[in-house]
């Protein structure tokens, strides 16, 4: 079982930066840009199985925001991690 997202490439440089990965068959990608109003970097997560729709773990627009490009894209891959595979989340000797 994965823990984190994997094969992970940055796609899109600005003026908004793109970074996509894998996490059990499923095609992650966190989109992020630089918000001058809040002083941080608001994101988008979205999730594609196959051909698929995409579907997105935010609304628009997104409450969802990083301190920095890395930390928006580092809080976009945990939550689907989190989000494709539950257990990851529970305690150990929790009730499932």
């Amino acid at each position: 079982m994965q823990s984190e997202v994997q094969g992970i490439v940055q796609t899109e440089n600005g003026p908004r930066f793109v970074r996509e990965g894998g996490f059990e068959g499923t095609h992650v990608v966190v989109v992020t840009a630089y918000d001058i109003n809040f002083d941080a970097w608001p994101f988008h997560v979205y999730l594609q199985q196959g051909d698929g729709p995409r579907t997105s773990l935010s609304r628009s627009p997104t409450n969802l925001r990083g301190d920095s490009m890395e930390g928006a894209f580092a809080q976009g891959m945990q939550m689907a991690a989190l989000h494709l595979s539950p257990e990851i989340a529970t305690f150990p000797g929790s009730v499932k």
